[in-house]
């Protein structure tokens, strides 16, 4: 038996307005090589009869009885799927034509990599408005990201078998709406992940996604993502104002004098905590936290001279490299609103 290198996972539920376009999207890729597993989870509509009107000898349909949610549909995916690798694909997106065989020849040059991404072209089935969201690229960089969202797409994830199983990896039911936050954090502690710098899928937003329809769930436990990272850090996250930690890491940079000073004791505190405990790559991590520390209080020049001195007597220092120029604008900016007030 001819053993395929990729195994295309989708789950299905519910879904027979978009399935058949997702079909035709992997079924006509240029990469060939591949076993197109599909598990149907009990779906009442029409989807199942959609799926099987596709003949094409690369699909193996699989039918749950009873619906068993997505989470413990994936991780019996991962178990029934023959191929190296795992590229995972959702019923209602669009696969652009060449994506496998971008992500097999990336993996196939790179071994030490666990798992690689793409950027996603993001559009709304309503509407004309479409974006692509350009993830970041290296690890390591990834990684800093997931600090406060999810930096890694996973229906563009391309995974490799061997890696996850060895260490025993599957999607966590405590983490419901958010398992795939929680996987690829896990993932990217004891593997390498990188995202491919170009769009490689097209997601579809309406008004059935999970992330419409539990939002509030995926809130909550994206948080927990959150204090898990934290937690590894060295952080206490019982300690963290979390208004501040999402305004900060968002550049929303509307805060007051004295959030301003909370705001850089959180930052030194996590430096700290990081360079005792080593969770992220410490020189990356301590200019990443600096030049938005930098960023914050150029966006604060309304305090005046304040905000300059404040930047000037930070600890902080040590770790941004500031320019002339940047010192001088921002000296600049904090005078003239000095003068203006």
């Amino acid at each position: 038996m001819n053993i395929p290198l990729v195994t295309v996972l989708m789950p299905v539920y519910n879904a027979e307005k978009y399935v058949a376009q997702t079909i035709e999207s992997i079924l006509k890729q240029t990469y060939t090589d591949f076993e197109f597993l599909i598990i149907d989870d009990g779906s009442t509509d029409k989807s199942l009869e959609i799926i099987q009107s596709f003949h094409d000898s690369r699909i193996r349909v699989v039918r749950n009885e009873q619906n068993i949610k997505l989470i413990a549909t994936l991780n019996k995916g991962i178990e029934l799927a023959s191929g190296k690798y795992i590229c995972r694909a959702d019923a209602d997106d669009v696969n652009e034509y060449n994506r496998i065989e971008k992500q097999v020849e990336f993996m196939g040059q790179n071994p030490e990599y666990a798992a690689c991404g793409s950027w996603v072209r993001i559009f709304y089935e309503d509407s004309n408005l479409a974006f692509v969201y350009k993830l970041t690229e290296k690890h390591d960089d990834i990684r800093i990201k997931t600090l406060y969202q999810n930096h890694f797409c996973h229906p563009a994830s391309f995974i490799r078998k061997d890696f996850i199983n060895q260490h025993n990896l599957r999607f966590d039911p405590m983490f419901i709406h958010s398992e795939d936050y929680c996987f690829f954090v896990r993932l990217s502690e004891i593997g390498k992940l990188y995202n491919i710098q170009e769009n490689l899928i097209n997601i579809r937003k309406h008004s059935t996604n999970v992330s419409v329809l539990n939002a509030d769930e995926q809130n909550r436990n994206s948080l927990l993502v959150i204090k898990f990272q934290l937690e590894r850090m060295g952080i206490q996250p019982e300690s963290i104002n979390y208004d501040i930690y999402f305004r900060f890491f968002y550049a929303t940079f509307d805060m007051q004098p004295k959030e301003i000073e909370l705001t850089e004791k959180m930052i030194c505190d996590f430096i700290d905590a990081n360079n005792k405990s080593n969770y992220l790559p410490k020189d990356k991590f301590n200019k990443f936290m600096s030049d938005k520390w930098f960023h914050l209080c150029m966006n604060s020049t309304r305090y005046g001279l304040w905000v300059y001195n404040k930047f000037c007597t930070s600890p902080l220092n040590k770790y941004y490299n500031i320019t002339t120029f940047d010192r001088f604008k921002l000296q600049i900016k904090s005078r003239i609103k000095y003068k203006k007030n």
